[in-house]
């Protein structure tokens, strides 16, 4: 039998006199694992626009590998690609391991789930464990209370509060027009000693 593998037994007498007895009710269960995976994947922390921490208990491991998911994609297998691997003294202290992602740089504001399976070596790495999902940092902070002032016929005034930024894009449309994209035509380019902004058109 294979190691973590769910199998059902049946069992019927063999008599001498009136042939075998019929099959017994099917009884489950599942093989123990070769490798155990990973438990108690815990929430993401230190997450950024392009990364996390992640953490997991594996009592009986010291290596593992780990890969960072979009959400909604389905589970990975060993032929998956995108396995990092997280070698002995990378992660720690166990038996509550965390690890800090490396890979490749994750996209802002975007949600993926991740996964964790363990390296015993010679070949044997556990089914994995998970998903756990979380979700990507702001990159660039959006512009908050903006304000509108000085109105007049051809104009107005635009005040807002964004610390830390020091450049802006501002777009104005007629009212009820579709949200504008980075492609639509018309944004004006903004430095911090322009502001407060007074537009006219």
């Amino acid at each position: 039998m294979s190691p973590d593998t769910l199998y059902t037994v049946y069992i019927r007498s063999v008599c001498s006199v009136n042939g075998p007895s019929v099959w017994t009710t099917g009884t489950n269960f599942r093989t123990k694992e070769q490798c155990p995976k990973p438990t108690a994947l815990t929430a993401p922390a230190a997450i950024t626009p392009f990364g996390a921490t992640f953490g997991w208990t594996n009592p009986t491991g010291t290596a593992w590998q780990v890969i960072v998911l979009p959400a909604g994609s389905p589970a990975p297998d060993g032929s998956t690609p995108g396995w990092i691997t997280v070698n002995p003294g990378e992660a720690g202290p166990g038996p509550l391991w965390s690890w800090t992602y490396n890979g490749p740089p994750l996209t802002p504001e975007t949600a993926y789930v991740y996964y964790v399976r363990t390296d015993c070596g010679g070949g044997i790495i556990s089914t994995p464990a998970g998903p756990r999902p979380f979700t990507t940092g702001i990159a660039c902070p959006k512009p908050t209370a903006l304000q509108v002032s000085a109105i007049t016929t051809t104009g107005a005034t635009f005040s807002w509060t964004n610390p830390g930024a020091t450049a802006w894009q501002v777009l104005v449309l007629p009212a009820g027009s579709p949200a504008p994209t980075a492609g639509s035509p018309g944004w004006l380019m903004l430095l911090q000693t322009h502001l407060p902004i007074l537009y006219r058109h």
